[in-house]
């Protein structure tokens, strides 16, 4: 008897579609409502964009490189953004007009500026997390202040191949939490989710009080992420 695989699945995608379609509705990246020239596009089409489903696009171009996350107790091995991180800095690092980017897909160049400064990034991402490197048990062990990759909590993932992304901190398709974040971080839970400090012998760690944005920066920092008078903070 033979299964009939491929409607199952093709159903299966399109409930996921559905309810990604539902999440972006009324955020920053439902583009469908910030730009009125893209009403009569489909929500597939909207999908495409960041996706780039079927369709040639700025992924396809040789990506820029970038002036990556360095410290003396980086233990991770950093390369250029890839994967999901890539899809996102195509419009956060704000070299590239909405409208250019766009042309890509409709044929035609829309009157739409970068996106903003404020959620900009630039292509200097040393001030920024870093992205795009494997986190798995080994990564753990080196560093010492991190948790097991296997008992990170279920909102917070990382990529097939096991590498942490901005999508491992940041949801696109829904806004429950400020800034597209995938749990709430007010009193840095999600930073906590990955760093562990409180075993690591440092005075400045064993406060359980203490939010880590009293002294990190994830985006903005300098070295180490600390605050810095003189970086703007984003």
């Amino acid at each position: 008897m033979k299964v009939k695989v491929l409607p199952v699945v093709l159903l299966f995608l399109g409930v996921l579609a559905a309810y990604a379609f539902a999440g972006v509705r009324g955020t920053a990246h439902d583009f469908f409502m910030r730009i009125p020239e893209l009403s009569g596009y489909t929500d597939k089409e909207l999908c495409r964009f960041c996706h780039l489903l079927r369709v040639p696009g700025p992924a396809a171009t040789s990506p820029p490189l970038y002036n990556l996350y360095q410290s003396p107790t980086l233990r991770a091995v950093i390369q250029q953004p890839n994967g999901s991180s890539r899809a996102c800095l195509l419009c956060h690092d704000g070299s590239s007009s909405l409208g250019s980017i766009w042309a890509g897909y409709i044929g035609r160049r829309l009157p739409l500026g970068p996106v903003s400064e404020r959620v900009s990034l630039g292509g200097d991402l040393s001030d920024d997390h870093p992205v795009s490197f494997v986190y798995d048990s080994s990564l753990a062990r080196r560093k010492g202040s991190l948790a097991e990759p296997t008992i990170l909590p279920r909102q917070v993932r990382l990529d097939p191949r096991g590498r942490l992304q901005c999508t491992t901190c940041h949801n696109p398709h829904a806004e429950r939490f400020s800034k597209f974040l995938v749990m709430d971080n007010s009193v840095s839970q999600l930073c906590m989710s990955c760093h562990r400090f409180q075993s690591a012998g440092s005075s400045y760690h064993t406060s359980t009080n203490t939010a880590c944005g009293n002294c990190h920066r994830v985006h903005g920092g300098s070295d180490r992420l600390l605050t810095s008078p003189l970086r703007r903070p984003r």
